[in-house]
């Protein structure tokens, strides 16, 4: 009985030496986590170095990053100034910014700060119809634009001379005294990026025009196409390709085509007339389909792209096309030309009488000016 009362009264002491230590501690009650809130803040960042900033409603107690190479932190009261470095790769980079309005009373923000860009938006191929000197701007997008300029340019031509500056990106073309086309590259740089602008320069009545052999086979006494070629000397204008001939006067209506750098005619076009027994008559250019027939309407169109051999030296081409376009829309290949000769201008078999020459698998040759 002694023992048992000894006991709770133990216990009775024990209790109330808990409660006066539970009192106490009372007066230190704990702030709970996560309690910080952001009023406003710059998470996103362009590529140039730049500045921002984080409030929140209380004075900051501390902030840091996970990135400090590349994201500087200022505290200075409830506002948590941030500044960041250039980027200088096409890729973004993220950070983690930690701030605290106590020990153990903090959030973290997502940062992320984007790669630089760089490419041209304004024209990137310039085709130049003069032979003369001449300058060409295109404008450039670069995230990274500034004072000490991060573009690299490259001409791979000794003929243009770039320059950059405010976005954009001046070319100097040097005047074409080479006597025919040209084609030259500008590279643009920035640690990885490249884009790249073309320049072509041609004048038609330099490079192009001018005194060709129009050389060809013809068809033989056995029916069979001959090994060598045969050629009628011809001048190429802008408008027509002029037969070079003592006793007739010939032309075929003709175009140049930029997009083939090529002399595009089509068939059944008169040429001129030819005399037969004292009588002036008509002649007319027609095109020969796959299986040798003759086509004389004009639907179908043959072209010539002119290309220089690998020394420059010798302007060339060979015709190619299609013979005509049937009332479905599907073009027949073209074999060669003919020449006919008709009662009237009204040009069909019926009217035909008879082919002057045939020209199977014709093309141009330029003459050397020196020759013309």
């Amino acid at each position: 009985m002694k023992n048992t009362i000894k006991n709770i009264f133990t216990v009775l002491a024990v209790c109330a030496m808990c409660a006066s230590c539970s009192k106490e501690d009372s007066d230190f009650s704990a702030t709970p986590l996560g309690t910080v809130k952001v009023t406003s803040a710059t998470t996103s960042f362009e590529a140039l170095a730049s500045q921002g900033k984080v409030e929140t409603d209380a004075p900051v107690y501390a902030a840091y990053t996970n990135c400090p190479e590349w994201l500087k932190v200022t505290v200075n009261e409830n506002v948590v100034e941030l500044a960041t470095e250039t980027n200088t790769t096409t890729e973004s980079r993220n950070a983690s910014l930690i701030i605290k309005k106590a020990e153990e009373d903090s959030l973290v923000l997502s940062i992320i700060q984007k790669g630089y860009v760089l490419y041209i938006d304004g024209q990137k191929s310039f085709m130049l119809r003069s032979d003369d000197a001449a300058t060409i701007e295109t404008s450039v997008n670069c995230s990274l634009v500034s004072d000490d300029s991060p573009v690299k340019l490259t001409s791979l031509v000794n003929w243009i001379t770039p320059s950059f500056k405010d976005n954009v990106i001046t070319l100097e073309v040097a005047e074409n005294t080479t006597g025919y086309l040209r084609k030259g590259y500008v590279a643009c740089e920035l640690s990885g990026a490249l884009d790249t602008i073309e320049v072509t320069q041609y004048e038609f009545s330099k490079d192009y025009a001018g005194k060709y052999a129009l050389m060809y086979k013809t068809l033989t006494e056995e029916g069979g196409i001959s090994d060598e070629f045969q050629n009628y000397i011809v001048v190429i204008n802008d408008t027509s390709m002029v037969f070079v001939l003592d006793e007739f006067d010939w032309h075929v209506k003709s175009r140049f085509d930029e997009s083939k750098f090529a002399i595009v005619i089509e068939g059944g076009q008169y040429m001129g007339k030819m005399s037969i027994s004292d009588k002036s008559v008509p002649v007319a250019l027609s095109f020969i389909d796959q299986t040798a027939n003759t086509l004389f309407d004009n639907s179908g169109e043959m072209f010539c792209s002119l290309a220089y051999s690998p020394d420059m030296k010798t302007l060339f081409g060979q015709f190619q096309g299609t013979a005509y376009v049937d009332d479905n829309g599907n073009p027949a290949p073209a074999l060669g030309m003919t020449i006919d000769v008709f009662y009237c201008d009204h040009f069909c078999e019926e009217t035909k009488i008879g082919t002057k020459d045939w020209l199977f698998a014709p093309m141009l040759v330029r003459i050397p000016r020196k020759q013309e």
